[in-house]
């Protein structure tokens, strides 16, 4: 048992977090598996506002926000009734909140992202839109699972 907490402080932290990061993932998969279904929901709409403002000539990070939000309200809909329903209880104005804050990082990564590719990179406004997707998906899911829908403690 000492070898092995030797061994894991032996461990670059990056690796220790990739580490736990996975196993938390894992730990989640089935609830991971409803997440994605509402996400595909959300980012439906998301898509759908977003390329219909683009189309219109509104600048490309102001359409993801945009697109993103719409996203956003449907999501807490969809999540509240069907992905976390063992959640600790919370008043609905906090989780509400928390379920903002967590969206409102994602809108910063999306935006960001879109803003660096198009505008710096040159990639095309959809592209971009898609390569936010990922990052911003993987960083709310754990934020929303870990904090603003922890699991109710089982009694035993």
């Amino acid at each position: 048992m000492n070898a092995t907490r030797t061994s894991a402080r032996s461990q670059p932290l990056f690796a220790r977090q990739a580490v736990a990061m996975t196993a938390l993932v894992q730990s989640q998969l089935p609830r991971l598996s409803r997440y994605t279904l509402v996400s595909i929901a959300a980012l439906g709409l998301d898509f759908a506002v977003f390329q219909t403002l683009t189309v219109s000539e509104i600048k490309p990070a102001l359409a993801a926000i945009v697109g993103y939000t719409f996203g956003m309200l449907l999501h807490y809909t969809l999540s509240v009734r069907f992905v976390f329903v063992n959640a600790t209880p919370k008043s609905r104005r906090r989780t509400l909140f928390e379920f903002a804050l967590s969206g409102l990082i994602g809108l910063a990564m999306t935006a960001a992202i879109v803003w660096v590719a198009t505008g710096w990179l040159g990639v095309p406004a959809l592209l971009a839109k898609a390569l936010a997707v990922g990052a911003s998906f993987v960083t709310v899911f754990l934020l929303r699972a870990a904090i603003v829908f922890k699991p109710a403690a089982i009694n035993a």
